[in-house]
């Protein structure tokens, strides 16, 4: 390595030069300082040592002064915003085999999530609605009156947050989605509704689905006992039934491979098939909607093979 020039970072406690990537002293872990910017009290030594190259851990990353970093934390997709001096605490990140520095301020903005409402990065403590979207504590309000929500709210018809003051005072069926969609929150005002499977007070989240509320606990699916909160369902004579249960129950099953048919079915011999199913049963080729064929009992023949009987 060489000499350090007038430029290079030098421990003002022990006098070991820092490697210019590195930023920290590889003996005593103190905070950097550029020459001639000595802290008060604490005389720069006489002869520093020889240049030291600083280490690094088992997964590559440079020991950072004061605040460990852990293996786990990501990369920031920013750099750094401004080009201050790294004076006090300060975060390193090595993505690609490039060290990044941060200073506090910006490490925690590169790296904390952005409020749905504002767009700006949450510092501090947030809230988190039912879809996973993160707000400032006082961005997290009711869309009618404005007010901060701190407990129960109930997401309206159409996806705004309301309180459960706000929505007690509702016209009913003011809260809720349409029959082939749900939206899911803490409860509102309780005493309003019951869970339409269980017919019990709702308390904590809830789903709701038109006028009707469900605990998100027991909008499931009977047959399977999947959530329906984020796949297709259907609501009918109010029994909620995922899409692939509905169809079990009420669909058409292949003559060939007994599965259910979804889409696509295709009628011959008086059977329902997938259209993958449907084979010349001599020489195994599909036969298309359209061609020609022959039956031989209860298997399809197509008409190329048809023709050797």
């Amino acid at each position: 390595m060489n000499t350090p020039g007038d430029g290079d970072v030098t421990c003002w406690k022990c006098g070991h030069h820092y490697a210019l990537q590195r930023k920290f002293c590889v003996q005593c872990g103190s905070k950097p300082t550029r020459p001639g910017s000595t802290p008060t009290g604490s005389p720069a030594p006489s002869t520093p040592p020889s240049p030291v190259v600083a280490p690094r851990n088992r997964a590559g990353t440079p020991f950072p002064t004061n605040i460990p970093i852990p293996a786990s934390t990501p990369a920031p997709a920013a750099t750094p915003s401004n080009s201050l001096a790294l004076t006090g605490d300060y975060h390193v990140v090595s993505s690609g085999g490039q060290d990044r520095f941060y200073c506090t301020e910006d490490f925690i903005a590169a790296n904390s999530p952005a409020c749905a409402v504002c767009a700006q990065p949450i510092t501090g403590t947030g809230a988190e609605d039912h879809t996973g979207a993160k707000y400032h504590l006082n961005c997290f309000a009711c869309k009618r009156c404005g007010t901060p929500i701190t407990n129960k709210y109930i997401v309206d018809s159409q996806g705004d947050l309301c309180c459960g003051h706000c929505h007690s005072s509702s016209p009913p069926g003011a809260a809720g989605n349409s029959s082939s969609s749900s939206s899911s929150s803490a409860a509102g005002d309780s005493s309003t509704f019951r869970c339409g499977v269980c017919a019990g007070e709702l308390s904590g989240q809830v789903v709701g689905v038109g006028d009707t509320r469900y605990h998100k606990h027991c909008f499931v699916c009977p047959g399977c006992k999947a959530d329906l909160t984020h796949i297709p369902f259907h609501l009918e004579n109010g029994q909620l039934r995922c899409k692939k249960c509905l169809l079990t129950e009420k669909g058409e099953f292949c003559a060939a491979c007994g599965q259910l048919i979804e889409e696509g079915a295709l009628q011959a011999m008086t059977k329902l098939w997938h259209e993958h199913c449907f084979k010349c049963g001599d020489c195994a080729s599909v036969i298309g909607a359209g061609q020609s064929y022959a039956a031989k009992g209860q298997t399809p023949i197509c008409a190329s093979c048809a023709t050797k009987y």
